[in-house]
């Protein structure tokens, strides 16, 4: 048999001219109508045509009075006036004498004959099937584990505390502020990566600093925030929360408002490949320093492998030492040490952050001459923004980690790919 070939669109006046039309125009509206069936029975008759002329050999076509037939092609071509109205139903005896017709112009070549109303008599008969063998068992198992890899990733894996994320996402314990959840943390994060920093030192703790409030109002609509109320709203509580994570004093004696932009990198993006590493022999280290010690399994996964990604919301450099930071808009009903370290393990940012924290070793390793953890490495500040009180030298919501080096190198080790592999 020859193939058909492809369709070709129409390109002529059919049922695009017929939404032209105005509504009460009934004469242009049947002539549309009329020219998209011409169309249609075009594009049917050139499709016949190509079917009927392709084969090499021999084609056999079946034809007769069954469902739609009336409506093809061949049935229109064979009726015996195609300029009279086509019949509703296919007139099989008008459709066989038309066929016996072809058959006399081209004898040999066109044969006709009656489709068997029956299986002949002598057909073969399928024997019984032999008894079927047991399905045979996979003998080899396929590894599933490469992975394009994140914090978020791993930590919705089942495995870890049956708890109440005290996370971002989590429900807010004000539930009458609009200004809460994920979406307002996407707000507060665009707001500190785009304002100027040195605007904001020694803020005063009312409107935002001159020509700052476009950055603000910006993440606030680009967050869904977008009414003249939000904005009125939104606007005083985003600056209040960017005035004293700024001006706050970190564990290292300095202000973010202090470091000049050549000391800072915002929203510092990631990717180091990842060894075959056993999830259990991930984890067994991790709980060696009281770390993610609720977390057992990453679901099903017994390995991790592939690639691991992420985004450090802040990296920057004071004292000679390299400190990478992150912005968290938790409402908690505590900020004071204890209260930042439930949050810090119920929403496993420990794991998060000793990830981070290997990806800038790897990445300081690569591009710092002379780099050493203990002289180069300052730690983890994790800055919970509601928290803050610039105003006091010991402000809550400020937590502080310095991760051990032989955790930071152990992981590096077991993660880090075989000589030859990406790193």
């Amino acid at each position: 048999r020859g193939g058909a070939g492809g369709a070709r669109g129409r390109s002529h006046d059919g049922v695009r001219g017929v939404a032209r039309l105005n509504a009460g125009d009934a004469n242009d509206w049947e002539h549309a109508k009329e020219s998209d069936k011409r169309e249609t029975r075009a594009e049917k008759l050139r499709l016949l045509y190509v079917g009927l002329t392709r084969a090499r050999l021999a084609t056999w076509v079946c034809f007769g009075p069954t469902k739609d037939a009336a409506d093809t092609a061949l049935a229109w071509l064979l009726h015996a006036d195609v300029r009279a109205p086509k019949p509703a139903r296919l007139n099989a005896a008008a459709i066989r004498t038309r066929l016996d017709q072809l058959a006399l112009l081209a004898p040999g070549a066109v044969v006709v004959a009656d489709a068997p109303a029956q299986v002949p008599p002598g057909a073969p008969v399928l024997e019984a099937l032999p008894a079927m063998p047991p399905a045979a068992l996979p003998q080899r198992r396929f590894s599933r584990d490469w992975w394009v890899h994140s914090f978020s990733g791993l930590t919705r894996e089942a495995g870890g505390a049956d708890v109440r994320r005290a996370n971002d996402e989590s429900e807010p314990l004000l539930p009458s502020s609009r200004f809460s959840g994920a979406r307002f943390g996407n707000v507060l994060h665009e707001s500190l990566e785009n304002v100027e920093f040195g605007r904001w030192r020694d803020w005063p703790g009312e409107a935002p600093p001159a020509g700052e409030a476009a950055a603000l109002e910006r993440a606030l609509r680009n967050g869904g925030y977008g009414s003249a109320n939000d904005i009125a709203e939104g606007v005083p509580l985003l600056a209040s929360l960017v005035g004293h994570t700024l001006n706050v004093v970190l564990p290292e004696g300095v202000r973010l408002a202090d470091l000049p932009a050549h000391q800072r990198r915002a929203e510092m993006e990631f990717h180091f490949s990842l060894a075959p590493a056993r999830v259990d022999d991930l984890l067994a280290r991790l709980h060696a320093h009281a770390l993610v010690g609720e977390r057992q399994a990453f679901g099903l996964r017994e390995r991790l492998e592939g690639l691991m990604t992420g985004f450090i919301d802040l990296v920057y450099e004071y004292g000679g030492r390299y400190y990478l930071l992150d912005y968290k808009s938790n409402q908690l009903p505590d900020y004071g040490t204890d209260a930042l370290a439930d949050a810090i393990a119920h929403s496993e940012y420990d794991l998060q952050y000793m990830l981070y924290t290997v990806a800038l070793h790897r990445w300081l390793r690569f591009r710092l001459p002379g780099y050493d953890y203990d002289r180069h490495f300052g730690g983890v500040r994790y800055l919970f923004c509601r928290g803050l009180r610039a105003e006091r030298a010991d402000s809550p919501g400020v937590f502080a980690s310095l991760p051990p080096r032989a955790l930071v190198e152990s992981l590096e080790a077991l993660l880090r790919p075989s000589a030859g592999a990406a790193a």
